[in-house]
Parts: C-alpha cells; sequence; structure tokens
C-alpha cells in the first residue's frame, strides 16, 4: 500500500464534525499494508513487530472514535524552559550517553511529550514515523482512563467503590468473588489468581489464566482484540478460545466466575491481572446505563474527553456485538492527549478550563495511598517491589519513588508510561514498543528515562 493512500485513510477517519461516538470496521488496506511486513491483526503483539503495529493499532481493529470539542482545544504552548534532551547525559551500561539516543535506540520509544504543571510543552520529540497526530496503542496504560471515567460515575452518585462486586455483576453470586468490593478489583487486591483449566495448545489461544499471565486469552478473544473469524456465511464471529466463542466480556465473566481460583482474601494481596479492569469497567457502565441510560463510551466522551482540551478523538478497541472497548487495554491516544490525561492528575483533576472534572478524592487517593494498598503491594508475589518495596497501587495506577522522587504513573507493558512528577508538578507522557516486555530491564530502562528527563527538567527551572 502506498504511503499517501495510508494518510489519507488517517485524515479521514479523523475528520469528524459533530460530536457522537462513531463505529467503524477495520481497513483492509491497512492490514494488508502490514502483511507486507509479516505483520498483522493475527501477532501484532509479538515483540519484534511493535514497531509496525502499536502505531495507529486502531485502525487494523473493529474500533470507535470518541469525540473530542474541537471548539475547545487546550493550546500547545512552549514552556519557556526548554529542555534540550540531546544534552543531557544518562548511564547506559557501560559509559554515558545523550538521553535522546537513549530514548531513542535503547527504549525503543517511538514519540514523548514532557509538560510542566502549567500544561505547556518543555519537550517533545517524534520518532518511527509517528507525529503528533499519530494515534499510539495504550496497552495497560488505558487501565487509567477507565479509572479515571469510572471516577466521575461515582462522584455522580451513580454506584460507590465500595459495593460488593456482586450487587453490579451478579453473575458472581456464589462464587469465589461474591463480597469483595468495587474498590478491591480498581487496586487489583480481589484476590483473582488463575483460571483453573489447562487448554494450552500452539497458537496460544486456549492459554488460561496461570499463576504469573496477566490474562486468560478468552478474555481478549471476546474481545475481538486479535480480530475475528468468519462463519460458512463469510460473518464475522469471535475466534474459539478455551471456553468457546464467547460474546464479549460479560461472556468472560460468567467462565471467570465459575473457574476462577483466589491467591488470597479479598483485600489481602496485591495480583495484577488485567480482568479486574474489565470488571471496573462493566460496573461503570452498568451503573451508568441504569442512570443515564448512556454507554461507558458515550459517557466518557460527554465528561471527560469533549471537556478536557484533547487535540483528537480517542481511537479506541471496540468488540463484535456490543459496541465495548476493552477496559483494560484498548485506547489509542495521541502521545499529546496523553500528556493531557496526566495533566488533569497533576492538576488535581482540574481542566486547563478550569473545571473540575476528575474528583479531587481520586487524586488524592493516587499520590498518596492507604494502609490497605501498602500492605497488599507487599504481598509475597508481587515481582513488582523490585520497582520499589515502599509503593502501591490503586485506582489502575502505579505510585513509587525513583530517587527519592515521587512519581505516580499510568503503565502499559512495552514502555507506554504516562508520569507525574509530584514534587513539580511536571508530566512525562511516553509511548513505546520496548521488546520485553514488564520485568526488571523495561523498569530500569524506563526509570533511567523518567529520572534522567525530570531530574534536567527540575534543574532548567531552577535557573
Amino acid at each position: 500500500m502506498k504511503p499517501s493512500i495510508l494518510a489519507a485513510l488517517i485524515s479521514a477517519s479523523t475528520a469528524f464534525g459533530a460530536q457522537a461516538v462513531t463505529y467503524h470496521e477495520p481497513v483492509q488496506e491497512v492490514e494488508a499494508g502490514l502483511n507486507t511486513f509479516g505483520a498483522g491483526i493475527d501477532n501484532w503483539e509479538e515483540q519484534h513487530l511493535g514497531a509496525f503495529t502499536y502505531p495507529d493499532a486502531h485502525l487494523y481493529h473493529k474500533h470507535a472514535y470518541i469525540m473530542n470539542d474541537t471548539s475547545s482545544i487546550a493550546p500547545m504552548k512552549k514552556s519557556p524552559e526548554q529542555l534540550d534532551i540531546k544534552k543531557v547525559s544518562v548511564f547506559n551500561g557501560t559509559k554515558m550517553m545523550d538521553l535522546y539516543s537513549f530514548m531513542r535506540d535503547r527504549a525503543n520509544i517511538h514519540n514523548f511529550v514532557l509538560m510542566d504543571k502549567h500544561g505547556r510543552i518543555m519537550a517533545e520529540d517524534y520518532w518511527n514515523g509517528t507525529d503528533e497526530k499519530t494515534a499510539n496503542h495504550a496497552m495497560s496504560a488505558g487501565k487509567s482512563f477507565t479509572s479515571m471515567t469510572s471516577s466521575i460515575a461515582v462522584e455522580k452518585g451513580y454506584f460507590k467503590m465500595s459495593d460488593p462486586i456482586e450487587k453490579w455483576i451478579p453473575e458472581f453470586k456464589s462464587t469465589p468473588l461474591e463480597g469483595a468490593s468495587v474498590q478491591e478489583f480498581a487496586d487489583m487486591r480481589a484476590g483473582v489468581r488463575t483460571i483453573d483449566a489447562n487448554y494450552d495448545d500452539e497458537n496460544g489461544y486456549h492459554w488460561s489464566m496461570g499463576e504469573w499471565s496477566t490474562w486468560d486469552w478468552a478474555m481478549p478473544l471476546a474481545a475481538g482484540y486479535n480480530g475475528f473469524d468468519k462463519d460458512e456465511n463469510g460473518n464475522l464471529i469471535n475466534k474459539q478460545g478455551a471456553h468457546g466463542r464467547l460474546d464479549g466480556i460479560d461472556d468472560f465473566l460468567k467462565v471467570l466466575g465459575q473457574n476462577v481460583k483466589l491467591g488470597n482474601s479479598h483485600g489481602e494481596g496485591y495480583n495484577y491481572k488485567c480482568v479486574n479492569t474489565e470488571i471496573l469497567g462493566v460496573v461503570t457502565e452498568r451503573a451508568v446505563k441504569a442512570a443515564t441510560g448512556l454507554s461507558f463510551n458515550e459517557f466518557m466522551e460527554k465528561e471527560l474527553w469533549s471537556r478536557g482540551g484533547f487535540q483528537m478523538p480517542l481511537a479506541v478497541y471496540s468488540d463484535l456485538n456490543h459496541g465495548r472497548m476493552p477496559y483494560s487495554g484498548g485506547v489509542n491516544p495521541t502521545v499529546r492527549d496523553f500528556a493531557l490525561m496526566a495533566q488533569l492528575m497533576a492538576n488535581d483533576g482540574v481542566s486547563y478550563k478550569g473545571e473540575q472534572l476528575i474528583p479531587k478524592w481520586f487524586v488524592e487517593q493516587v499520590r498518596n495511598g492507604n494502609e490497605d494498598v501498602r500492605a497488599a503491594w507487599k504481598y509475597k508475589d508481587n515481582q513488582e517491589q523490585i520497582a520499589d518495596a515502599d509503593g502501591f497501587y490503586i485506582n489502575q495506577f502505579r505510585t513509587v519513588h525513583i530517587n527519592g522522587r515521587k512519581i505516580s504513573a499510568m503503565v502499559g507493558v512495552n514502555g507506554q508510561f504516562n508520569v507525574i512528577d509530584w514534587k513539580t508538578g511536571n508530566t512525562l507522557s511516553i509511548f513505546s514498543s520496548f521488546g520485553k516486555p514488564s520485568g526488571p530491564s523495561m523498569i530500569a530502562t524506563f526509570f533511567n528515562v523518567i529520572d534522567g528527563v525530570f531530574s534536567a527538567a527540575e534543574e532548567a527551572q531552577s535557573k
């Protein structure tokens, strides 16, 4: 496919007028173009293909656009303190090198934006063929988008974080999940550990949720994460997984309730499992639907995306039949809009126009935590303690310390980081396709970047 055709497709996909969530089929020309390089919907998450498949990933998925307000876009002003990362040095394992090269070549970063506490850009750059209009797949950093939207519904009184989960998901009655609170799912403390099944096969689609896996493959297949099959009449149907062809997350939650094994009692320990976020999203959607008739996507558009000064529509994956995004990893924002989400948190939930969009209590919980989440973080099987033994996870955010600097972050598995420096109010928004998902290597690499950028920014601001 010629580059000009792809550019035209992207331009056409983002040129909307009226505010209304719109739904779109996968763009076959994009899939064909990726196939030229051995990439596409079937294998887009393979480590060596991320540089091809993460930019504008929504185009080869079934997707929706959550609309912004084009008449009320936040100004992208430059800060008077500009940071030249080519002049900042960081350690690369054997010697010092410039931060620009480390970010591009060692961390595989596609684009980034550094903002000061006033929402002014101190530095930004675009690599790997991306630009300021590229929609980047946020992976699990999108979990924080779900929780921020959920907090607005809580603030409006549509549900309570203390509600027992079976109030909104009756499918969990008389299962091991009964009695857990919505808050415990938001904090990864509900105890979800494994699905007791062993359906492994050579293509990976039948994997069950093991001790160290973050999801059961049936869950993303139910959401259309890896595309669809066709029936004998050529109609799209969900892919076959360990538990059959599940029609959306509601079907998967029934399977979860019937097969889940807990790793600890409700509230006791931190177990990072993507399905916790799916559960939070379903609770939010059902509560919002009951109160307003709106879907999750429509509610997010009305209360957040059309009011936050965002530059572009938010592209989100969509399942086959229900217009529902994967709550644990389905958003594709531009890096500037990613930065504006971090700015909302850094400014106590207040938009650039002075509107309180995200409840202040939510921001304070993310910044300060509580004894419950601190105790859960120390759970014996929490590998993330390598990052910071005194950290915590709450409301789909991680809060840790880097060289004494307290940060909170939205984090994706391949180096998608949206970070707030609570000391200065500066924010750093990064999209990457780092080749080794999660683990010590990724943590060390991106902590090196975050520490280098924030330290240099603070030094520039102090002069």
